[in-house]
């Protein structure tokens, strides 16, 4: 378990609408880890000067994909925290396998990125998920880790700010970086892969590829932890990354995206708490637009070092309440709603 840690604060952001709110309201929810889970292990952080933000960071493999969660949080549409990145923090379970893992049968129901008029399955109402990745060039193997990752995301209790977030993908030292990431989102897969050359944020991709932060809203439950076991795809995401040679490898910094080839066809690609607080459920919606990518117009083709790698994450909200007091025992409890969603 990691020691609790203290937040910087950055000076050149005193003055933002909604920083100094944020900032409190991610200690508070760094904070739950002075709280032992059972069955999860909270994700250390990586060492880190006093004056800058904590790195957070999944490493599983030296040969893999990495993963932390950017936090970038907005007011009124401006970057509350400008360029500096906060990192969710991160439990996780032991590494699973995929050959036998329970989220082969994670129900895939529909396409994000692509019209609205093709959104939906052609020939299926619903894919599971090992049925819907088969088309897919992605090097799935039964040895290919499953990483299952629980991010916990602060939530404003007065609107000073609203939450959005990116995945981040990045990679060890001399480590081969180009790599293919597809997305499932509430059970929706994008329609366009996002492709590496090094660290690189996961968005939410437009018909246009047009990319966007993902954001979150809290879902007030009536019993938290009841409904957050009920099987549903909101809040799960699962990232599918493998590596991949890009031909030509342009050298220039320009956001790329892979046309998808699969089914139907082509497809346009705190004890001590300082502060109570209440974990619940999240929706997971288009964010802020961040930048605007292209189609790889190269060859890609496999890699000969790497390897694949899948994160599954559910996203829940901490949202600070002096009536909530979160205890070991609860903590422990959301592992189970890393296994609440929808199959096939």
């Amino acid at each position: 378990m990691p020691d609790t840690i203290t937040l910087p604060r950055i000076p050149n952001l005193e003055g933002v609408i909604g920083y100094d709110a944020f900032v409190s309201d991610l200690q508070t929810t760094y904070s739950l880890q002075s709280l032992p889970p059972d069955s999860l292990k909270w994700v250390g952080v990586a060492e880190t000067s006093v004056d800058t933000t904590p790195k957070i960071v999944v490493e599983p493999e030296y040969d893999t994909a990495h993963l932390s969660i950017n936090l970038h949080p907005v007011n009124n549409g401006e970057d509350v925290t400008g360029t500096f990145a906060y990192h969710a923090p991160l439990l996780m379970r032991d590494v699973g396998r995929w050959g036998i893992s329970d989220l082969r049968r994670f129900k895939v129901t529909k396409w994000r990125g692509r019209p609205e008029h093709e959104t939906f399955f052609t020939k299926k109402d619903a894919y599971a998920l090992h049925d819907f990745v088969e088309g897919f060039q992605l090097g799935l193997q039964d040895t290919t880790p499953v990483v299952d990752v629980i991010g916990l995301l602060p939530i404003s209790p007065d609107g000073s700010y609203q939450t959005e977030f990116a995945p981040e993908i990045s990679f060890s030292p001399n480590a081969h970086n180009q790599y293919r990431v597809l997305t499932v989102m509430d059970g929706a897969a994008g329609a366009y892969s996002a492709l590496t050359r090094g660290r690189r944020e996961i968005k939410d991709i437009d018909e246009t590829q047009r990319e966007f932060n993902w954001k979150a809203d809290f879902v007030p439950d009536m019993s938290y932890m009841e409904n957050l076991l009920l099987p549903d795809s909101a809040g799960h995401m699962i990232l599918i990354a493998s590596p991949i040679e890009m031909q030509p490898d342009f050298s220039e910094l320009k956001e790329w995206y892979g046309r998808d080839e699969g089914l139907g066809g082509a497809q346009f690609r705190s004890f001590g708490l300082s502060r109570g607080a209440t974990i619940g459920r999240i929706g997971i919606s288009q964010g802020t637009q961040t930048g605007q990518g292209d189609l790889f117009r190269g060859e890609l083709s496999a890699a000969a070092s790497g390897k694949t790698i899948m994160y599954h994450i559910r996203f829940l909200g901490v949202k600070p309440d002096v009536a909530g007091q979160i205890d070991s025992q609860g903590l422990s409890a959301i592992g189970g709603t890393l296994d609440a969603y929808l199959r096939s």
